[in-house]
């Protein structure tokens, strides 16, 4: 009995040895590193950290893009082969099946050389030449930095690698691949003289007014100049944009930037470039100015204000021109009107000469001033022709008066001499505080008043007029506030309203008229007329007046109403659905243009 438990113990001892020889199995494994990067061409060796410690270390390496990436299977060593992604996965070789992986990021390969093309280049001063970097190995990156090593003789764009000449000299060009690699490629770049003589800008003028540059060894004629030119036509200012390092002469003389030069003749500006051997020349004819021939041209704001200057003369208007807010810190500047920002637009007084608007128009225009003659004009006693006035938002030409009469329009406040094809739209007002029995206070939207010719008009916006003082004739209409000239081919569609103790009138197209004729005129019968503050719109003060006739605005958005504009000659007068609210305009003029 006692040899049988013997033996029973031993067994007992023998198998609980071999359970503690028995290793533990694999329960995870992470690679390290967890994000790794290696360029290609390049090895990284990963680990692999096996749990539970006791379990059994050995691992087996996959990679599931060997072109992309490859792996000793054993060591864990990857070796980038081509850019891309990879996943790396190290498996326990214990038959637990447990895995552990990674992603592995596969770079361009560093760059081993960088080589600029041409090694060697000139080029002149003011011109430009792209380099060209060639980075090896094929499949590295190809993005390179560009500098020079003196900006002063050559500057070079950084991504683009074109190089401009700056100054004469030499320079060493630098290609760094931007791989931080610090590879770097260089060029010996030469700068020559300059053989451009180019112009690309003439002004003259204290206004730096910017004259049409002629082809090199033509002419280039400045017809219709501002008067600010012309006035000193034989010692005009000049300033030339030429080429760099370009010499300039006229005649014989050196020329000097901001220098004047004599304009009654042709002047020929010869230009030569650095090389001393590329000349060119530009030739700059400026007419005199001749009243039916060459009249003044105005382009800017100034130039039109300008025309106080010249008040018996004839303009040219060449362009559309807008008029700053009276805000704009610069308005005055901008129209060389000292007090702009308080009162606007200095008016036009008394103009004599032809002014041609061209068919352009007069944007953004306010005026608010105590003058008797308010508007663009103030007392017009020549010609405007072909123009278009467009009024600021809100009160666009506001007269006030205190002594005397008051005659407000955008056009013109009185007109003694022609208006033919012109147009004007906007708010506008006037009012009149004396106490005189001769005064007059009268708003139109194209005239205050009309003592003479207006044909071929049409007007748009509200004209009010006021006076408390009892004596006062006060008057408002949608094309002239008072008409004691002739008006035909016109039509109005504004409001009008007039307010006086003693004789206040109000009509759609004349408030007040004495002794004016009207022939083929229309007035809005929807607009609303109002005198003293009561609705006289069914019937205006112009109601019964001959060659003023009533239609609605739906009947004058009609081509019917534009051919009875034109009459005979059916040339004036355009209409079009998508054009001026659907109502006739000027051919040529404005909208019409």
């Amino acid at each position: 009995m006692k040899p049988l438990l013997l033996a029973c113990l031993g067994l007992l001892i023998i198998s609980s040895c071999k359970d503690k020889d028995k290793a533990k199995k694999t329960t995870s494994i992470t690679v390290n590193p967890s994000a790794p990067s290696v360029r290609a061409g390049e090895t990284l060796p990963l680990t692999a950290a096996v749990v539970p410690a006791e379990a059994a270390q050995d691992v087996i390496w996959t990679s599931s893009e060997p072109t992309i990436a490859n792996i000793n299977a054993s060591t864990g060593v990857a070796t980038g082969v081509a850019k891309g992604s990879a996943i790396i996965t190290a498996t326990a070789a214990d038959g637990s099946r447990v895995t552990g992986t990674a992603t592995l990021t596969v770079t361009a390969r560093r760059v081993t050389s960088v080589t600029v093309n041409p090694s060697v280049a000139s080029v002149r001063v003011g011109e430009t030449l792209p380099l060209a970097a060639v980075v090896a190995p094929a499949d590295a990156t190809q993005t390179v930095s560009w500098t020079s090593a003196n900006p002063t003789i050559a500057a070079i764009d950084a991504v683009s690698g074109v190089v401009t000449g700056a100054a004469a000299g030499t320079v060493a060009i630098t290609a760094a691949a931007a791989d931080g690699s610090g590879i770097t490629g260089t060029a010996t770049l030469t700068i020559t003289a300059s053989r451009d003589a180019s112009v690309s800008a003439i002004t003259l003028g204290e206004e730096n007014f910017n004259a049409t540059v002629p082809a090199a060894g033509q002419t280039a004629t400045l017809a219709n100049a501002p008067r600010t030119i012309l006035s000193v036509l034989a010692a005009v200012k000049v300033n030339i944009t030429a080429a760099a390092h370009a010499s300039i002469k006229i005649g014989s003389a050196p020329f000097t930037q901001g220098q004047t030069a004599n304009f009654a003749n042709s002047v020929t500006f010869t230009v030569t470039a650095q090389d001393g051997t590329t000349v060119k020349s530009y030739t700059i004819y400026i007419p005199a100015y001749d009243a039916a021939t060459n009249p003044y041209g105005i382009y800017t704001a100034k130039h039109l204000a300008d025309v106080n200057n010249g008040l018996n003369q004839n303009f040219l208007l060449k362009n559309d021109i807008t008029l700053p807010n009276k805000e704009v810190p610069a308005a005055a500047v901008i129209t060389g009107i000292p007090d702009y920002a308080s009162a606007g637009w200095l008016p036009l007084d008394v103009f004599d000469g032809i002014f041609d608007g061209g068919g352009f128009v007069i944007n953004n225009f306010y005026v608010n001033r105590t003058e008797e003659n308010v508007g663009l004009f103030g007392r017009l006693r020549g010609t405007v022709k072909s123009l278009g006035v467009n009024g600021a938002t809100g009160t666009a030409a506001a007269g006030r008066s205190g002594t005397g009469w008051q005659l407000t329009g955008i056009l013109a406040g009185s007109n003694d001499g022609i208006i033919d094809k012109c147009c004007a739209t906007g708010n506008i007002s006037a009012s009149s505080s004396s106490s005189s029995s001769d005064v007059r206070v009268a708003a139109g939207i194209l005239a205050g008043y009309n003592f003479s010719h207006i044909s071929h008009c049409y007007a748009a916006g509200n004209a009010s007029s006021s006076d408390a003082v009892a004596v006062a004739v006060v008057s408002a209409g949608g094309l002239t506030g008072g008409n004691k000239g002739s008006i035909s081919h016109c039509y109005a569609t504004g409001n009008a309203s007039s307010s006086s103790p003693a004789n206040a009138y109000a009509g759609g197209v004349a408030g007040y008229v004495k002794d004016g004729t009207s022939e083929n005129c229309y007035r809005n019968s929807n607009a609303t007329i109002t005198k003293n503050g009561i609705n006289i719109s069914a019937s205006p003060d112009d109601a019964s007046i001959a060659g003023i006739a009533a239609k609605t605005k739906a009947e004058m958005q009609t081509d019917a109403f534009k051919n009875s504009l034109n009459g005979a000659s059916g040339t004036i007068w355009g209409r079009s659905d998508s054009k001026n609210d659907k109502l006739p305009y000027l051919i040529g003029v404005g909208v019409g243009k």
